[in-house]
C-alpha cells in the first residue's frame, strides 16, 4: 500500500487554480496532507528498521529528480522530501 501511494504520488499540482475553485483547494489539500503523511510513514519503517538506508536514498532520489538534471522537482514534491529527510535525518546522520 504503502508503495502504491508512493507511485501515485502527483509530480504536477496546479495552485493557482486551486486558489480560484474552493472545492479543488481542499482537494489539493487533502492529497498534500496524504503525501506528507506517507513520508512520515516511510521515515518511521526506516526508524523500525523495516527499510534501509538505501531505499530512503532512493525515495530521495527520486523525489529530487536526481537522475534527470533538466528537470526541477515541484514544490510539493520537494516537501515530501524535506519530510521525509525531518524525519530519518537524525538517524541516517549517525550511520
Amino acid at each position: 500500500i504503502c508503495q502504491d501511494e508512493f507511485d501515485s504520488l502527483p509530480t504536477y499540482m496546479n495552485e493557482k487554480e486551486a486558489a480560484m475553485d474552493p472545492d479543488q483547494a481542499a482537494s489539493q489539500k487533502k492529497m498534500k496532507e496524504r503525501m506528507l503523511a506517507n513520508m512520515k510513514f516511510i521515515g518511521h519503517l526506516f526508524l523500525r528498521q523495516m527499510l534501509s538506508a538505501r531505499v530512503i536514498g532512493s525515495v530521495i532520489k527520486e523525489l529530487t529528480l536526481c537522475d534527470d538534471a533538466d528537470q526541477v522537482p515541484e514544490e510539493h514534491v520537494i516537501e515530501c522530501a524535506v519530510e521525509l529527510l525531518m524525519s530519518v535525518g537524525h538517524t541516517l546522520e549517525g550511520m
